[in-house]
């Protein structure tokens, strides 16, 4: 059984103090985390399943951030076009949260805390054979448009080096 898998199907409704802890210790994660599934985790068994936390995530659009992520997808995973996304966030936590699908077969996770500008991207094809975990800073003052002309150097993925030549 996936991670995922594991995931799904626990419901819960924490107390708005709780939430806010476990929001912080998102945002710790996010910003330090040595090994990035950790992030996802921790993001699915304790936030997702809480129907207060989903109730306090209302849709909202961030087009550099959903730039840059497809670009960073695009340039370090695999070629393809994203064919929907969603982003959701909680005001008053700095907390973006969504996803997009990618014509190449990817499903792509984002957490993406504003006050730290920092984002983590987990991937996952749709079998749940291929995860990738990506971070990156988000510069605020970049447009949409830079983003999507925005082209990663190089970037190492499962232990091989990507990007140009």
């Amino acid at each position: 059984m996936s991670s995922l898998s594991r995931r799904v199907g626990k419901r819960r409704v924490q107390s708005e103090g709780t939430i806010a802890l476990r929001i912080g210790e998102l945002r710790r994660l996010v910003a330090e985390a040595p090994r990035l599934q950790d992030v996802g985790d921790y993001f699915h068994e304790h936030l997702v399943t809480d129907d207060a936390f989903m109730a306090l995530s209302q849709p909202a659009s961030h087009d550099t951030l959903l730039a840059m992520a497809r670009g960073i997808v695009r340039t370090a995973l695999a070629p393809g076009e994203e064919v929907d996304s969603r982003l959701l966030r909680v005001a008053g936590h700095a907390l973006w949260h969504g996803m997009s699908l990618h014509s190449c077969g990817l499903m792509v996770e984002i957490i993406y805390f504003d006050d730290v500008k920092t984002c983590v991207i987990v991937t996952a094809d749709f079998t749940g054979a291929r995860q990738h975990q990506l971070r990156f800073t988000v510069d605020e003052a970049m447009t949409a448009a830079d983003a999507e002309s925005m082209r990663m150097v190089s970037a190492t993925v499962r232990g091989r080096a990507r990007g140009e030549s």
